[in-house]
Formats: C-alpha cells, structure tokens, sequence
C-alpha cells in the first residue's frame, strides 16, 4: 500500500525576520515571512516541490499565519517614536501662525517635551521654524500606516 498525496509546506523560502504588531496577540512580536510551497508527498513525507501557492507571516509567539499586508500595520515602537515628530511640527505650525511670543515658545516646548522629546530646546525650535511651511506640516498630514 502506498500512500501518496499533496500538502502545503512553509518551512523552506524564508523571505525575512523582523517585528510587527500581531492582530491576535496584541503586541509588537517577532515574524518569519515565508514562501508557501506545494509538494508531492509520499507516505507524508514532502518529496518533490512544486509550484509556490503564496506567502505567509508567522507569529513566532502565538504561531498564527497572516497575509502579508499585516506588515503595513505600524507597531507601537514606530508610533511612540512618531508622537514627537507629529507634535514638533504642531508646534512649529502653530508659532508660525500665531506669532512667536515667550509665553508661546515656552507652551510650544513643554508640549513637545511631554509628547517624549526630551531633549527639545530652543535651538531645535528656532531650527523648526526655519523650515519651509510645507515640510513643518508634512508629518501631520502623513497616515500612522506610511
């Protein structure tokens, strides 16, 4: 009796490694995106491969398989690193519109540092402000998702 067959395999073609945030776990967690492959098998064993079905990405935590487009997903490192960006050229639109005053600069500051810049001061305020309007505003108007 021989027992012959096809199945998807996942364990060989693997695309990249890195982070991403997992719909099903809920946090930024480590991925292995891979080529799926058919193969003939034999008595359950893959013998020949054949034609490659699509690509997957695996959680390493919980061992769930996504489609690709799950990468898009920014993951909370990448929005945390992004508030103070976004709050920079807030800042940087709102002086410009409203007039650089003292008590304006110093709301200006403390809303950036608060958002996570730290190290924040003057300088980089003034450097800011030298910018053309339209680059101060960019990083708000980009999506969380570009």
């Amino acid at each position: 009796m021989i027992i012959f067959g096809l199945s998807v395999f996942y364990f060989m073609g693997l695309i990249a490694k890195g982070r991403f945030a997992c719909p099903n776990c809920g946090g930024d967690r480590d991925y292995e995106h891979r080529t799926a492959r058919r193969f003939f098998t034999l008595f359950f064993i893959p013998v020949i491969p054949l034609d490659k079905v699509g690509e997957v990405v695996r959680c390493q935590t919980c061992r769930v398989r996504f489609d690709p487009a799950v990468l898009a997903a920014p993951t909370s490192a990448q929005l945390a690193s992004s508030l103070p960006a976004g709050m920079r050229a807030v800042a940087a639109v709102i002086l410009r519109a409203g007039g650089t005053s003292e008590a304006a600069i110093g709301a200006a500051l403390a809303a950036v540092r608060a958002s996570g810049a730290q190290g924040y001061d003057v300088a980089h305020l003034q450097a800011d402000l030298n910018q053309p309007a339209d680059a101060a505003a960019e990083p708000c108007a980009r999506s969380p998702h570009t």
